[in-house]
């Protein structure tokens, strides 16, 4: 059995990925190179886009506005935080806010990207915060 590469590749659309033959030669440019706008970071034609390639002159797969790509052989880990005391599977991305006094509430390491998820919904609020809200919505309803 030939030997393979996986590749994620990150679209607006969203994540895919896309095994191939260890072989296929990868390319990265614009979608329609030459476009008076393929130096920007996002234009009509198609944006960014990666090619897959069987052979010099045979393609096999173009894929439109990629933002990222790895080859998921290739490890990568990211800052992340947990909640001090919630499930050790439960990390999401440090999106750099978790300083002074919610630095305290959150335990920080790095992770594999794979287990990571990518935001953290209400992480920081505690009690007191939802008190608070409580509080100011009921004086606004009277």
């Amino acid at each position: 059995m030939p030997e393979t590469r996986t590749y994620e590749i990150v679209t607006a659309k969203g994540r895919q990925r896309v095994t191939v033959p260890e072989e296929t030669k990868v390319t990265f440019g614009a979608v329609v190179p030459g476009s008076s706008r393929s130096a920007g970071s996002s234009y009509s034609n198609g944006g960014w886009g990666l090619r897959l390639w069987a052979a010099r002159d045979r393609q096999v797969a173009v894929f439109t506005d990629v933002i990222s790509f790895r080859d998921l052989a290739l490890p990568v880990v990211v800052a992340a935080v947990r909640k001090f005391g919630a499930p050790e599977d439960d990390w999401f991305v440090d999106d750099g806010s978790w300083v002074g006094g919610k630095a305290d509430k959150v335990q920080k390491a790095w992770m594999p990207i794979d287990e990571v998820r990518e935001q953290a919904p209400m992480l920081g609020r505690t009690d007191e915060d939802d008190d608070a809200f409580t509080e100011t919505l009921t004086r606004k309803r009277f």
